[in-house]
């Protein structure tokens, strides 16, 4: 609710409305826009506090939402800001490349590693298995500072054959000054051993057609967001500096494949406490635009009301739309001109689904 706290109503005595006791951020208020009239709309309907306080709060706090909206909007059609890539599919594949894995090693390590960006998030939603047994495994994920990232998280596999199993874990991808980092999921495997599988990273006889979630940034750089290799290890967790230095085979899968998206949380991009909506320019143009959208919201409202007897209906209509003008002056020079690309940090271009021989 951030939002409330940008731009307020009123700060004056107002007969249908409450006034505003708190300060907002901004020092910007609906009634003192330039043809916003309180009046008109107490002439509208009934005049009742709480009936017009909440309407206005609803429209400030829906045209928060479609602010951020036409930011991304603008963002993406502003071609000097390089986009994120994304990647929504199945790394891994489900078929075997091999037999069961033969070995006296303890446990199965998958080394997870992400391109550090601001806000970026991985989601695994699935889990697929191809174990030797039924017996159930415990998979405990660590996080780039060598501690448990999370409770401990079971898997049922099918004996002999490839399951996949719904998971809910989030990895973030956001480490301050990091180029990367990287997660460790351990599996003890001394009662069930994996089968090597194919794989669908890096070639070979299999191409991505957007982005590769792979790519070994010790081969060329980071071509994109996340890859994925194992080892057969006896896991300790005070190596972890011996483990993360060596170079694991990260086209090669066995055990187990992972049904991922990336993310960017910039839903709060614009509640920045960063932000100073009253003196910065990138700030005054957040908070003076949601004041214009909100004042059309409110318009607009009133226009498309029944039996409401509204004397100059056409002045409403165009004031609201000269206030749709300024909105979206602000919206291009936040997109084009200010820097409000830093306040979203990460930024997904569009959705495109990873080809694998399974689909989510």
């Amino acid at each position: 609710m951030c939002e409330l706290k940008i731009i307020g109503i009123t700060e004056t005595d107002c007969s249908c409305f409450e006034k505003d006791t708190d300060a907002n951020l901004s020092n910007l208020y609906l009634s003192e826009l330039d043809g916003f009239s309180l009046q008109m709309l107490k002439d509208a309907e009934d005049c009742q506090h709480e009936v017009w306080n909440e309407r206005c709060e609803n429209a400030i706090t829906s045209s928060f939402k479609q602010l951020n909206v036409d930011i991304q909007g603008g963002l993406l059609q502003n071609k000097s800001i390089e986009k994120l890539k994304s990647i929504n599919g199945i790394i891994g594949y489900g078929k075997l490349d091999g037999g069961i894995i033969s070995t006296t090693k303890q446990h199965l390590v998958y080394r997870v590693v992400l391109k550090n960006v601001p806000k970026q998030q991985i989601k695994i939603s699935q889990i697929g298995l191809f174990f030797e047994n039924a017996n159930a495994l415990s998979l405990q994920i660590y996080d780039p500072f060598g501690e448990k990232y999370g409770t401990a998280i079971p898997l049922l596999p099918a004996a002999g054959k490839y399951k996949m199993q719904s998971v809910d874990i989030t990895l973030n991808a956001d480490v301050d000054g990091w180029a990367y980092c990287e997660y460790l999921f351990v599996i003890d495997i001394q009662n069930n051993k994996p089968y090597k599988l194919k794989h669908t990273c890096c070639g070979d006889n299999y191409k991505f057609d957007y982005a590769d979630p792979c790519f070994n940034y010790n081969e060329g750089g980071w071509r994109s967001l996340m890859m994925v290799g194992y080892d057969i290890i006896d896991f300790d967790i005070a190596n972890l500096s011996e483990i993360t230095s060596t170079s694991p085979a990260y086209t090669k899968f066995a055990g187990l494949t992972f049904a991922i998206k990336n993310i960017c949380d910039d839903n709060n991009a614009l509640c920045s406490s960063n932000i100073d909506y009253a003196n910065s320019d990138v700030g005054i143009a957040i908070a003076s635009a949601l004041r214009y959208r909100a004042a059309v919201k409110i318009y607009h409202d009133i226009l498309n009301r029944p039996n409401v007897d509204l004397t100059n209906p056409e002045n409403i209509a165009a004031t609201a739309q000269m206030w749709a003008e300024k909105y979206a002056s602000f919206i291009h020079y936040l997109t084009h001109e200010g820097n409000v690309k830093e306040l979203y940090g990460c930024f997904v271009l569009k959705r495109k689904i990873i080809r694998t021989g399974l689909r989510l």
